[in-house]
């Protein structure tokens, strides 16, 4: 069965450059949405590891996000992402982001299996993923000083629990003060 994009074909050919154009018209917004609030769009980052993604950050993007794969397979990328960057003769440097399952509390083990096999299921690289996966504050905060050491400007903490009272354990884990719940 072929492959349908779930808005048409149309979607699939715009570009950053394309989004970015029409975002800068802002006499004659006539496309679905709001107008930007920031002049010129958003920031666009771009996820993946083809040529084709690094060169969409290079000469489209703000920046680039690795979606899994850990501080080895981040680092490969990001010096690829910058070099690009530096060869389309961008000014600046790319911001380069990382996503990181974790889980931590009481139930961290059974956390990171259900929701990994709930969101993962049967991928080919869920066992390679799940090996990777924190389990408490200690290996969270060694795998971001990781990050930290490879380049990598942000992390996103996607938790393995929807339990809010984890708030103050991540907090910890990357020695940030937690905010405080009221009323």
């Amino acid at each position: 069965m072929p492959f349908q994009a779930p808005c048409g074909p149309q979607l699939l050919a715009i570009s950053g450059s394309d989004t970015r154009a029409i975002w800068s018209t802002p006499t004659d917004f006539a496309t679905p949405g709001p107008a930007p609030a920031t002049a010129g769009g958003p920031p666009l980052l771009f996820g993946g590891t083809s040529p084709a993604s690094v060169r969409r950050v290079a000469t489209s993007g703000t920046g680039w996000i690795c979606g899994r794969g850990g501080p080895v397979d981040f680092q490969a990328t990001a010096e690829r992402v910058r070099s690009s960057w530096a060869d389309s003769g961008r000014d600046g440097r790319p911001r380069l982001l990382s996503v990181i399952n974790c889980a931590i509390g009481r139930n961290a083990d059974r956390d990171k299996r259900e929701f990994l096999g709930r969101y993962y299921g049967s991928a080919p690289f869920f066992q390679s993923l799940f090996d990777e996966v924190p389990v408490g504050p200690d290996q969270l905060s060694d795998l971001i000083g990781r990050y930290e050491e490879c380049g990598c400007d942000d992390v996103l903490l996607l938790p393995c629990a929807a339990d809010v009272n984890h708030v103050e354990l991540y907090a910890a884990a990357c020695n940030l003060t937690a905010p405080v719940a009221t009323g």
